[in-house]
């Protein structure tokens, strides 16, 4: 017997022993270890009370987005906290009950990039009810993110493409995005944005970490969004565009790119090659040459040698607010100078001036003034006037039809035919209507000055209808010619080659004349033609064909 109960006694102690060796299991939802899984668009509920004071909740996003935590609880004070799976917290709120409905309710809005999260519900030491729900909208980002973000420095830009567009979020764990892009030459890069951030900033890198333009906006209050349309002049090279928010604040964005080269006859790279005297470009009279003042490149400059003394002209053209031009000699003396506008109208600054220089080398300077940039055309040409050019019209005269004459226009210098748009330009005025009408040519290019020519435009002729003999003369019927006309002038002459004619001004108001001064029983010839008078000179029609009538 006493055997029998040592033996129970041993089993009863080894049982208590093995109890005591076996941990407890820990409730589900007491820490990140064992947080409670969730999902989007769930509701969930729990209870807070002195042995349960905080609650574990795991969620994972596919992709970055808007995740928005809607709860309700009854607790005195209840705090939410969201955090990474590495346990860092992002965000953190606390919120007391309403004295009168006894609940506190929330709907925060949370952009967060994909991954696992984890949602702690605190009573901080209060008892209570509380529900939640995880709703998500996914911010449809080009570059999937994770964790802090993939693309948050130069090294781990995403390349992007001109014409493509990209969509992009500024997370809690995601402060920012890089994109890589590269301009192909100098030129103009076209960047379109919009955002749902309350305070964006867009900034452009080179390639060694260099600010070369930034731009910030706020989010309108109306439309919800802050928009973007900027025209960015860039050199040839690799480019880094960062979007990042100020103010702590998140939110979705889009973008678009696009290029157009500025055609540049010395192609510029980083900071400029042209930027000293040392590097000037070479350039020849009589040429055309196409520049950039861009955003890293704030001057250019060009080399020009000259054998003999000339009198050379400077032409140069851009949509630059502003410019500032220089001419320096080779010991560094300035010995031109001009600043320029663009007109307000035209939309151009233009700049076409005389220069004398005598034999040398010289230095051509373009200098960026304020924040103008953009691209620019500009030559040296030596000076001729285009009125020792000889000049041809395709027509001195021409009849009036209602419409606007333009002869062609023939110009020579010395043997050579100039070009219309290179070497000149032509304009008329006063070349509808009869009376004289003028041709300007402009000298254009290596070309000066003007010089005008004139033609004329005469009324439509008229025509006998009819004519009848009678007493010393004759009666004549006239087709009406009433438009740009003054009056008829009708010759009539026993002479077929109408010498000794007698002359009439009939009036265009009349269609049929009667004429009584002539001779008797003779055979007389007639022409009728219109004229118009402008100032001191009439203009006349040619003549009608000749008709015979005999006197009585």
């Amino acid at each position: 017997m006493k055997k029998k109960m040592m033996a129970m006694m041993l089993a009863l102690f080894m049982i208590i022993s093995m109890v005591q060796i076996i941990p407890a299991k820990a409730a589900t939802g007491n820490s990140m270890n064992n947080a409670i899984s969730a999902s989007t668009e769930q509701t969930y509920s729990g209870t807070l009370n002195s042995s349960t004071q905080k609650k574990y909740y795991k969620f994972t996003l596919s992709s970055s987005g808007e995740a928005s935590l809607i709860a309700k609880a009854t607790l005195y004070n209840i705090k939410y906290g969201v955090y990474d799976s590495n346990g860092n917290q992002l965000w953190d709120g606390s919120y007391y009950s309403d004295n009168t409905t006894g609940m506190s309710s929330i709907d925060e809005k949370l952009d967060l990039t994909s991954g696992t999260y984890y949602l702690v519900v605190d009573g901080e030491g209060y008892k209570g009810n509380y529900n939640f729900k995880i709703s998500f909208k996914s911010a449809g980002e080009t570059f999937k993110e994770t964790g802090n973000g993939n693309n948050n420095s130069m090294w781990t830009a995403n390349t992007i493409s001109f014409g493509n567009t990209y969509k992009g979020q500024i997370a809690i764990n995601d402060e920012k995005d890089f994109y890589k892009f590269v301009m192909p030459s100098s030129g103009r890069l076209k960047l379109n944005a919009y955002a749902k951030i309350y305070r964006v900033n867009y900034n452009i890198y080179d390639e060694n970490g260099n600010s070369v333009w930034d731009q910030g906006l706020y989010k309108d209050d109306v439309t919800g969004q802050s928009a973007l349309n900027e025209d960015i002049d860039l050199t040839k090279g690799t480019y880094y565009l960062a979007v990042n928010a100020s103010y702590d604040t998140t939110g979705t964005y889009s973008f678009k790119t696009s290029f157009q080269s500025a055609g540049e006859s010395f192609t510029e790279s980083g900071n400029g090659t042209n930027n000293s005297l040392q590097n000037a470009n070479s350039i020849s009279i009589g040429s055309k040459y196409t520049g950039q003042i861009a955003e890293n490149d704030e001057k250019d400059i060009y080399k020009l040698t000259l054998n003999t003394s000339k009198k050379l002209t400077l032409n140069y053209s851009s949509r630059l607010g502003d410019t500032e031009m220089y001419i320096y000699n080779r010991d560094g003396k300035v010995v031109w100078n001009k600043y320029n506008s663009k007109d307000d109208k035209s939309g151009l600054n233009i700049i076409k001036e005389q220069i004398s220089l005598s034999a040398g080398t010289y230095y051509f300077v373009v200098d960026k003034t304020w924040s103008s940039t953009g691209p620019y055309t500009f030559g040296f040409y030596q000076y001729t006037s285009i009125s020792s050019a000889s000049i041809t019209l395709g027509s001195q005269r021409y009849v009036y039809d209602g419409y606007a004459k333009k002869p062609k226009v023939t110009v020579k210098y010395k043997s050579k035919v100039l070009k219309n748009g290179k070497d000149y330009t032509v304009s008329y005025s006063s070349n509808k209507y009869v009376g004289t009408a003028k041709v300007k040519i402009t000298g254009k290019g290596s070309f000066n000055g003007s010089k005008t020519q004139t033609f004329v435009i005469v009324p439509k002729a008229t025509k006998i209808k009819k004519l009848k003999g009678q007493k010393n003369g004759f009666i004549i019927q006239i087709v009406p010619q009433k438009t740009q006309t003054t009056a008829y002038e009708m010759q009539c002459s026993t002479n077929s080659k109408f010498k000794n004619a007698s002359r009439y001004v009939i009036s265009n108001k009349y269609k049929k004349v009667s004429i009584r001064t002539l001779k008797r029983k003779k055979k007389y010839y007639v022409r009728i033609r219109t004229y118009k008078t402008k100032g001191k000179w009439n203009y006349l029609s040619s003549w009608s064909p000749v008709k015979t009538v005999k006197t009585k």
